[in-house]
């Protein structure tokens, strides 16, 4: 991930999503590696800016780590029936989200717009753990003023997914786009 060759950097983003996150599911490596990604937030190596696979344009190490780390939250969400994995992995990929939260919290009020974005984007995805619940008006806000209007469309589709499940509908739907 930290490797100073930015086509290293590149393959080892694109094995996260191909190898632990692959068709939408969570194997019995995704949930540890979910867990160790938050501490690489940190190093100043992922302020490397490169252009990765999923994203169009170019964005910091850090922005795609916590985009890898929204993608895992959004299938963490969803039930063994819709496929995304085992009983057993799924439950283990839910229990990492208190913790994920703590960890990817601060990266919410970032300067970097497209860390602010992907962190808020994880965050959203994450709170959909009752555990965590009461910090939905904490960040509903920011997910209303920031993601609904982002000029990517699959932030403003977590911003109207999320305000709806929280019971802020998109009455402000002239910002929700699509």
């Amino acid at each position: 991930m930290l490797a100073t060759d930015p086509a290293r950097r590149i393959r080892a983003v694109g094995d996260l999503y191909r190898l632990l996150l692959n068709q939408e599911q969570v194997f019995p490596a995704t949930a540890p590696a979910a867990l160790v990604l938050p501490y690489l937030l940190d190093d100043p190596r992922t302020l490397s800016k490169d252009r990765w696979e999923r994203r169009a344009g170019r964005r910091s190490l850090r922005a795609e780590l916590l985009n890898w780390l929204a993608s895992f939250a959004d299938i963490a969400r969803l039930d063994v029936e819709d496929g995304v994995g085992t009983a057993q992995n799924l439950a283990a990929a839910r229990t990492t989200r208190p913790i994920l939260h703590d960890r990817i919290a601060d990266f919410c009020d970032a300067d970097d717009p497209l860390v602010k974005e992907a962190a808020l984007a994880a965050t959203a995805l994450l709170l959909a753990d009752p555990a965590l619940a009461s910090s939905v008006p904490r960040y509903a806000p920011a997910v209303r003023e920031v993601l609904a209007v982002s000029a990517d469309s699959y932030y403003r589709w977590i911003a109207r997914e999320r305000l709806a499940a929280w019971g802020g509908g998109c009455h402000w739907s002239h910002h929700c786009g699509e």
